[in-house]
């Protein structure tokens, strides 16, 4: 009897192992800590400081004090003129992909009282940012691709460089000497912007759907690839990329943010996806939590996950392992 009750233990132990991924860091709790509404649709979110900056569509750029989690509160806006699709933040500058009306730079030194400092226009719907030096990198969908925009003087933007990608330019994130797009159908694309003035393809890699948007760490870029979930690419030699490993997510995959070990994923109506990319090669979910809306854009700091959750603004989660 001593032996059959140790052999249950054993196996009730091993159990716990496994499902605990045997590091005893790869399940997460997400609870909902605070919560903001937004004017309008909140589609991005970029945190800096003790604030949340949103891309709120219609509504223009909406500033949410963050320094109490529990509870965030509005302290300024500005209404672009287009819809606000993207947001990156840098310095005193807020640097708004506005649709329409290409790119937006709002000066926030007074959080209560951001003005618009300059603006560029771009060829056609200014999607996704990404801010590098002196450059503001803008995904514009449709016609125009990838536009670099000299943003060294905010009140006088010149556009210096562009390469007009094959597919649906939606997001950037620049790693060094390359900017990797989100390209809608022709997934990545790879950009030497070595020269910013005569930008040049390096390679790419088809991914199956949509890509919506993407993060580079180190030789890895995640993809969020709208119905096929998330595809971990290895970028090491960027003339030619290669998949690593992928992870079907339920929802519609449109944002993710990596931090750590965990890929964080805006999943649509399926909300907040955690995959665990301690292995590339073997994603995995560690956690989920459904939010009120529809999760448009996410972001990660200081432990906690914020979420740009459509008509329900911004949401804030914490996910805590053991």
């Amino acid at each position: 009897m001593q032996a059959t009750l140790w052999q249950k233990g054993v196996i009730i132990l091993l159990n716990i192992l496994i499902i605990n991924g045997c590091a005893g860091t790869t399940l997460l709790n997400p609870v909902p800590v605070g919560s903001c509404d937004t004017e309008g649709f909140a589609e991005n979110v970029f945190v800096s400081g003790s604030f949340a900056y949103v891309a709120d569509y219609e509504s223009g750029l909406h500033i949410i004090n963050i320094s109490n989690p529990a509870s965030p509160f509005l302290v300024g806006s500005y209404d672009t003129p287009g819809r606000a699709s993207g947001v990156y933040v840098s310095g005193n500058y807020a640097y708004v992909s506005d649709g329409s009306s290409g790119l937006q730079v709002i000066n926030i030194s007074n959080p209560a009282s951001p003005t618009l400092v300059g603006s560029c226009d771009t060829p056609d719907y200014a999607s996704g940012i990404f801010v590098s030096g002196s450059f503001a990198y803008v995904a514009v969908e449709h016609l125009g691709g990838l536009q670099i925009i000299n943003i060294a003087n905010p009140v006088s933007l010149t556009l210096v460089g562009s390469y007009d990608t094959p597919g649906d330019c939606r997001d950037v994130f620049v790693s060094g000497n390359f900017a990797y797009v989100a390209d809608g159908y022709s997934g990545l694309q790879v950009i030497n912007i070595s020269n910013s003035t005569s930008p040049t393809l390096a390679g790419s890699y088809k991914t199956p759907d949509y890509a919506r948007a993407v993060f580079v760490l180190g030789c890895l870029a995640y993809v969020a690839d709208r119905d096929s979930g998330l595809h971990i690419i290895n970028i090491s030699n960027p003339a030619s990329p290669f998949l690593v490993g992928t992870y079907n997510t339920p929802g519609v995959c449109r944002d993710v943010h990596i931090s750590g070990s965990f890929a964080y994923i805006a999943d649509g109506e399926k909300g907040l996806q955690v995959i665990n990319i301690s292995n590339p090669a073997a994603p995995f979910l560690a956690s989920s939590y459904e939010t009120p809306s529809d999760a448009w854009g996410v972001f990660v700091s200081a432990g906690l996950v914020y979420v740009a959750d459509g008509y329900s603004g911004l949401q804030i989660i914490r996910t805590s392992g053991k």
